[in-house]
């Protein structure tokens, strides 16, 4: 839109909402949490435009196709756009999202890679289309001590190039995170000065970053600066409100000082402004020379122009105006205008409040809109953004009506409005309040959360079978019980920070914080080992089928085992902890104390005080008493043994307890 004489201040208003609308879209709540690892999400966008002019004959139709995904980089999308708008006789084949406007369509999107253009009229069209084929890669940063994200931007592979790649920097916003400036590879700061570039090369907020790289930029390492700050914290799904529109004006070499309420009540907190500066003045070829300052500053809009004024005959010479316009994009409590023009600046700015709204359910969230919440403000949006662990599938509004097919298109509103939507897979907006219009009541919007597939293994890569894994969230926490062979299914539903636990016999045996799931299926290597004991006399031979008992420190008995002709007791799969062990054997027992199972296979080798087993009775001879008694005692066991016998009287070990 060009801004002139004429063009009324609700237009100028109106635009300038969308513009903050569009780069905040490009933009959830938790307490601070200390992540040992931040991760930083950084797409790689590769964008191939061009456009075509296409004659088409009655019942003609015209496909496109996306060409091969450059290595490493996946589909995006594919956008055939009219130059204008896409004439009302062709009829859209494949499309997945349209952009709408004025009642008119001026794009559509697919997401698969086709779109159809088919002329439905008795007489031949021509129409001029741009097509836009578009290549996504994700990698993951992270973040240095010095709180600095490093990304090495390299020249695409042919036949695209640097002039076509566009790098987003994206912090989740719900970390503690926010960006404070960015550096060339040559070291200069991209955020400081707001005449180098244009306003489209750089967007910036506190969680995102983008960079186009059609402005000239170079390859190299970019150097992103972040600050750590829980007040950066943003929520996930929220009300974007702008309630005033101000006017004010700087004079020639002046320096002024806007600030706002930081609340505008009912919950509501000052996030920024949306700040236009602009004048009219006789035409001059002399730059708009002002700067707007504040805590973080997205220079987002310059247009200039020059118009003459004519009279009907050279009574009065024509003259010529030009009239320039800056907008941009303050987040924080206040910004500074500095006008080094030699003319006075008009200003306009609106300060903008967010407000948290809506509740998560594992089929999406649910934001109840009130009256009480948009009454007292001029226009109203719901935000919704989503990690990408969750995909918006639909957009449901108090009224039943489903507006999931359209991004950044201007809707008919009750035949006296506009209505801005943009339903993106991870973050949307729906224009709730334009002026008198508005509608309130319960937006639905359905999501598909990722499901994170989990296999639970001991050190050993065996299963846990019937290990609990739990999901806990702010507020919210899912158990699932694995199967015989390990696995369980679990699915987050609430943007943030989640931690993974696995508890295994009444331990936890894996614990992990993460801001993204991992690639799924995932196996968890627990913290569960095995227990080999082996049990011996005090002439070194094995004892076998001796009772092993491994006890927690609360006293219960968590596996029992016999050993085997070796002596060896295999006691499987124990959670890490610290042990008692019990043997047992016929009138013996040993009991082994701090026994630490953590990091791998515990082995034992205790030997219990028996010095031999007489023969025939099976009944082990302590040291004390092989030491005592010699092979009198074995021989007056013996014949006991026999005598007892001949009498059919019971046998037991009690038979050592009589002799003398």
């Amino acid at each position: 839109m060009l801004y002139g004489m004429g063009v009324s201040k609700k237009i100028v208003v109106a635009s300038l909402i969308t513009l903050f609308l569009v780069s905040l879209v490009s933009v959830q709540s938790f307490s601070e949490k200390n992540v040992e690892s931040v991760p930083v999400r950084v797409n790689f966008i590769l964008r191939k435009s061009e456009i075509k002019k296409i004659v088409m004959s009655p019942g003609d139709e015209k496909v496109f196709s996306l060409i091969p995904a450059p290595p490493g980089y996946d589909t995006a999308f594919l956008k055939v756009a009219g130059v204008d708008a896409l004439p009302s006789s062709i009829e859209i084949k494949g499309a997945d999202k349209i952009v709408v406007d004025e009642g008119k369509v001026l794009a559509a999107v697919s997401f698969n890679g086709t779109l159809g253009l088919v002329n439905k009229e008795n007489s031949t069209v021509e129409v001029e289309v741009e097509i836009e084929q578009v290549f996504i890669k994700t990698v993951y940063f992270q973040l240095d001590s010095n709180g600095v994200v490093k990304i090495n931007v390299e020249k695409p592979v042919e036949p695209f190039k640097l002039s076509e790649l566009t790098v987003k920097l994206t912090v989740e916003n719900y970390l503690p995170y926010r960006i404070v400036d960015v550096l060339a590879p040559n070291g200069d700061s991209l955020l400081s000065s707001q005449e180098d570039f244009t306003p489209e090369s750089i967007s910036v907020d506190p969680h995102h970053l983008e960079i186009r790289f059609s402005d000239g930029f170079t390859a190299g390492v970019y150097s992103v600066k972040l600050a750590k700050d829980s007040e950066a914290v943003m929520p996930s799904a929220f009300l974007i409100l702008e309630k005033d529109v101000y006017y004010e004006s700087v004079a020639p070499g002046g320096v002024k000082k806007f600030t706002a309420n930081e609340t505008a009540g009912n919950n509501t907190k000052l996030l920024g402004f949306i700040v236009a500066v602009h004048a009219t003045r006789i035409y001059s070829p002399e730059r708009s020379n002002v700067k707007v300052l504040g805590e973080l500053v997205d220079y987002a809009f310059y247009e200039s122009r020059t118009f003459s004024v004519r009279a009907s005959s050279y009574l009065i010479p024509p003259l010529d105006f030009r009239f320039w316009m800056k907008a941009f994009i303050v987040f924080g409590k206040e910004f500074t205008v500095v006008n080094t023009e030699l003319s006075t600046v008009d200003v306009i700015y609106i300060p903008v409040y967010i407000k948290e709204i809506g509740s998560w359910k594992p089929a999406g969230l649910v934001a109840d809109i009130t009256g009480l919440d948009i009454s007292a403000f001029k226009y109203a949006f719901l935000v919704v953004q989503l990690p990408p662990f969750a995909k918006v599938k639909n957009l449901i509004t108090p009224g039943g009506v489903t507006l999931n097919s359209y991004i950044e298109s201007s809707l008919p509103w009750n035949g006296q409005s506009e209505r801005d939507i943009s339903v993106l897979s991870n973050e949307l907006y729906i224009q709730v309040k334009n002026d008198e219009t508005s509608e309130v009541g319960v937006y639905k919007v359905e999501i598909e959360w990722e499901k994170i597939k989990i296999q639970a293994v001991d050190s050993l890569d065996r299963p846990l079978k019937e290990a609990t894994v739990t999901l806990e969230q702010e507020g919210i926490i899912i158990e699932k019980t694995t199967d015989d062979n390990g696995w369980a299914e679990i699915s987050p539903f609430k943007p943030g920070v989640f931690t993974v636990k696995v508890m295994f016999k009444d331990s936890i045996v894996f614990e992990q914080e993460l801001i993204y799931p991992p690639a799924t299926p995932w196996k968890i290597k627990c913290n569960v080992h095995d227990v080999i004991v082996k049990v011996k006399s005090m002439l070194g031979t094995p004892v076998s089928n001796a009772t092993v008992a491994i006890v927690r420190e609360d006293g219960m008995v968590l596996e029992t085992a016999k050993t085997n002709s070796s002596g060896i007791a295999k006691l499987i799969q124990i959670p890490a902890g610290n042990y008692t062990v019990e043997i047992e054997y016929k009138r013996i027992s040993k009991t082994v104390r701090n026994v630490v199972v953590d990091g791998s296979t515990v082995n034992l080798e205790e030997t219990i005080d028996m010095l031999f087993e007489i023969p025939i009775l099976g009944v082990p001879v302590k040291l004390e008493e092989g030491l005592a008694g010699g092979v009198t005692t074995v021989a007056l066991a013996v014949a006991m043994y026999l005598t007892r016998r001949r009498h059919g009287e019971k046998i037991n070990e009690e038979i050592l307890e009589e002799l003398p």
